[in-house]
């Protein structure tokens, strides 16, 4: 039974242990692609939702695409050669998202404001997230936001959060060619995944 056990934990180990050129079973490669596109998804809906919002002309959203399959690019590589070696590719978050749309619309706000303030934020998370004696107070925290409640709810706030900000306008405007058949269809697939 023993022997049993510790090779089923051996298994179960080893399901992200994957090689950059190992071959993968469909059934994982399929998972994974999913996965990535997912994680993707964000990547074509936020900088245009962002650019929308705040009625940015298009080379300016252009740039915010272009900026954000860079960093997200750069990312991935970092995560995956250095950081957790998992083959993900990885996208934006909507948290972030909803702050910067947030304090961007605030009366004293904007983008630079919104852009500077989401800096700092991160630079106090990097240090709160600095192990002391084998603990970070970023880890701790963790621990009690693992729950599929807390995470649901914190999803939902910050779906709540955008709505009223990025709905009005994320459908365009009645002069653009395509309207409103392409984002209709751009905000449907975001929904489905």
């Amino acid at each position: 039974m023993a022997t049993e056990a510790s090779l089923n934990e051996t298994a179960v180990s080893r399901i992200f242990d994957v090689g950059v050129n190992d071959r993968l079973p469909l059934g994982q490669l399929l998972i994974l692609g999913l996965q990535n596109v997912f994680g993707m998804t964000g990547m074509f809906v936020f900088p245009g939702l962002l650019g929308r919002s705040f009625n940015l002309p298009a080379e300016q959203i252009a740039y915010l695409y272009g900026m954000t399959f860079a960093v997200c690019g750069f990312i991935t590589i970092l995560q995956s050669v250095l950081l957790l070696r998992l083959p993900i590719v990885q996208g934006p978050y909507a948290g972030n998202f909803a702050a910067l749309v947030a304090v961007g619309h605030l009366q004293s706000g904007g983008l630079g404001a919104a852009y500077g303030s989401f800096f700092a934020a991160s630079l106090v998370w990097c240090l709160l997230s600095v192990p002391i004696r084998g603990l970070s107070f970023v880890g701790l925290f963790a621990r009690f936001l693992r729950a599929p409640i807390i995470s649901g709810i914190i999803v939902m706030l910050t779906i709540i959060q955008i709505s009223n900000v990025a709905l009005p306008n994320w459908i365009g405007n009645p002069a653009t060619p395509g309207f409103p058949m392409v984002n209709l269809f751009a905000g449907t697939v975001a929904v489905r995944c």
